[in-house]
């Protein structure tokens, strides 16, 4: 789990991902397939949003920067999904 943890932390910290997959979801009661991650600006910081896809809408959630790593550890990866599906780096 550390491994984890430290994995999303240089992303989300050191790399600047562009954008992020996560699919392949572990639980079939799950009402969402994929959850697509980018950075935004939000009152002039950088923020990461959460865009879940639905069969038939999708909904977005804005995540503080500071917290991104964790919020993913917990809540998308460990729980819901088998694998990051792609990351996409800006080099």
């Amino acid at each position: 789990m550390e491994g984890l943890k430290e994995f999303f932390e240089r992303i989300f910290r050191e790399d600047k991902p562009v954008k992020l997959i996560f699919s392949a979801k572990r639980r079939k009661s799950l009402s969402y397939s994929k959850v697509t991650v980018r950075p935004i600006a939000l009152a002039g910081e950088v923020a990461y949003q959460a865009e879940y896809i639905f069969d038939n809408k999708v909904t977005h959630t804005n995540i503080d920067a500071a917290v991104t790593p964790d919020f993913f550890i917990k809540t998308v990866f460990n729980s819901v999904f088998n694998s990051v599906l792609k990351v996409v780096l800006n080099f």
